[in-house]
């Protein structure tokens, strides 16, 4: 045990705090510090069931022994759970100090096992997860002892800090905190900081989720893409369930539940399907489903992914065209800034004039609703509060939307771009996004969603930001590629086009192939090409299942060969609409 008085050591570790290694290490993701039961005295529940839960963020294996842990107050060295201490479950991993990819562990006190207190109240009460590796601590106690405002310090080898609980270093937030007796504080986001947005107090029935995924993540541990069309009065959903933390999804059910939402308000559940029971082994899942509905209601659908471990609950708006996405984007974003005010800033990459009715920016819990405003063709709006401080940093020419209420931006903030109940754009303003005052972040690629971390970086303008105009760090390489190729008419209507056309230059010798895409990536049409050597192609925008594409924007990707045999590869966007 290493001592310190805590205001010293923490001022002691800002000169060695290193942010990068959260996404290449152990991650802390869950702290149990008021235990159930007294805390005074030894033997006391308070005296042996404290415990601290670890994540292995990446894809190898970690020696977790080579680490340690503080309270603020103590460091500890992390060390194995060997059977001389006894056995907390039998689905455990014990007497091993290696981590695997993407598992749990849990740092539980040597006395927790302790048969002396085997008659006392609250003995050895936590049911662990599968595969959990317990470890322990060279102590009697986890730090100095926790308490409920102790913050939490994971450490390498060198006494580096890799992750913290409870924000150390911000005095002025909620957390560290008291969530109540018996509960844990449980992260949120795995990949996100250490913020109060990210730690909720545990929602499971038990107070707390030790070596199992936390009850405040679930939704977020599995992302789902969702997608639908309609004929006449038949509904195509398709969903992709994408395991980006490889969660162990062998014995799973996915249930479907489609609602109906009536005229005067009340609710009807229409059908509840099982659409897949057995082992999901893929990183990317595809389960489709078609049903029989009126296309002039109001749906529904709710995706449920549950097995023995885990459980997470997807919505889904649904009604006629609601799926289709106007091309207005968040572009950039300014947090933390000293002189003006937090804002945002929204761009028209289409070719129309959006109407914004009902439509609105939430930030967290918090809903700011946009005042009914058009954006024209290719123009920047920039939403904020106050204009008047605004302008004294940024130009006049700028025409922002006024807010009511004051914007605040904070790392560990989801910003969300909606219509309705319908999601247009959502980015997670993660550590890796927090720069600091009067700097924005600014959108690399137009045709990269916002939800792409890669696709964001800070601004180079010499004023740390953009608002109103062309951002600074825009990609213009593939744009200088894609005018060799045009697209028309584009936007594409159903209703008055008969096809799009793909005209290659005047170099071109021979197609390799014209893919399309969502904006989320996923392909939805190859286009058959029965001559290659044409320099034009005609296309009936048509999916790989035969089905028109509902109104929205996709991505064009074409690979040609030139007249010397260089490959080029071109992504072009394209607008389809669908009435």
């Amino acid at each position: 045990m290493f001592g310190s008085g805590k205001r010293g050591f923490i001022l002691t570790c800002l000169l060695i705090f290193n942010f990068s290694f959260l996404y290449s290490s152990p991650i802390i993701t869950e702290v149990l510090s008021n235990v159930k039961g007294s805390d005074t005295g030894a033997g006391s529940p308070g005296d042996r069931n404290e415990f601290i839960e670890l994540y292995n963020n990446s894809d190898s294996d970690i020696v977790i022994t080579h680490y340690l842990i503080g309270d603020g107050d103590a460091v500890d060295n992390i060390r194995i759970w060997n059977d001389s201490l006894g056995t907390p479950s039998t689905n455990i991993l014990i007497s091993d100090s290696i981590l695997h990819p993407h598992h749990f562990a849990v740092i539980l006190d040597p006395e927790y096992c302790n048969e002396e207190y085997a008659n006392l109240p609250y003995f050895m009460p936590y049911n662990f997860g599968d595969s959990c590796l317990i470890l322990t601590v060279g102590n009697t106690t986890i730090g100095d002892g926790l308490s409920a405002s102790d913050p939490i310090f994971l450490y390498d080898s060198n006494l580096i800090i890799l992750d913290t609980y409870g924000t150390p270093f911000d005095t002025s937030d909620s957390i560290p905190r008291d969530p109540g007796d018996g509960i844990s504080m449980e992260k949120i986001y795995f990949s996100g900081l250490d913020g109060e947005n990210n730690w909720q107090p545990s929602k499971s029935p038990n107070g707390c989720t030790p070596g199992n995924y936390n009850s405040v993540s679930e939704n977020n541990l599995i992302h789902v893409n969702f997608n639908y069309q309609i004929f006449a009065d038949t509904f195509a959903f398709e969903f992709d369930l994408i395991n980006n933390f490889h969660i162990d999804l062998h014995n799973t059910n996915v249930y479907l539940h489609l609602m109906e939402f009536k005229n005067e308000g009340s609710i009807a559940n229409i059908d509840s399907i099982l659409l897949f029971s057995g082992d999901i082994e893929d990183s990317v899942f595809n389960l489709k489903y078609r049903d029989n509905l009126s296309s002039t209601n109001t749906y529904m659908a709710e995706l449920i992914i549950k097995n023995t471990q885990f459980s997470s609950i997807h919505d889904f708006w649904i009604r006629d065209n609601m799926n289709s996405i106007p091309p207005v984007e968040i572009n950039e974003i300014m947090e933390h800034n000293d002189i003006s005010p937090d804002w945002i800033e929204i761009h028209n990459i289409s070719d129309d004039t959006i109407n914004l009715y009902d439509s609105h920016i939430d930030i967290g819990s918090r809903i700011y609703n946009l005042s009914d405003i058009s954006v024209n063709p290719g123009e920047y709006k920039v939403i904020l509060h106050d204009s008047a401080s605004f302008f004294l940093k940024y130009s006049r020419n700028i025409k922002p939307i006024l807010l009511k209420n004051s914007i605040t931006i904070s790392s560990g903030d989801t910003i969300k771009f909606r219509s309705g109940n319908c999601t247009m754009d959502e980015l997670y303003i993660s550590r890796n996004l927090h720069y600091g005052k009067d700097t924005s972040i600014e959108r690399i690629k137009e045709f990269v969603p916002a939800s792409d971390e890669c696709n964001w970086t800070f601004s180079r303008n010499i004023k740390g930001a953009t608002p109103g105009e062309k951002n600074s760090v825009s990609d213009t390489s593939v744009i200088t590629e894609q005018d060799t190729i045009s697209i028309s008419p584009n936007p594409f209507n159903y209703t008055r086009d008969n096809a799009m056309s793909f005209k290659f230059p005047s170099n071109f010798y021979m197609i390799k192939f014209v893919h399309i895409y969502k904006t989320d990536g996923y392909k939805i049409a190859d286009l058959r090409i029965n001559n290659p050597y044409l320099k034009e192609i005609l296309w009936k925008p048509k999916s790989n299942s035969g089905n028109d594409f509902p109104t929205g924007l996709y991505i064009a990707v074409l690979k040609y060969e030139d007249d010397k045999g260089k490959e080029h590869l071109i992504k072009k966007p394209l607008a389809i609409k669908n009435r």
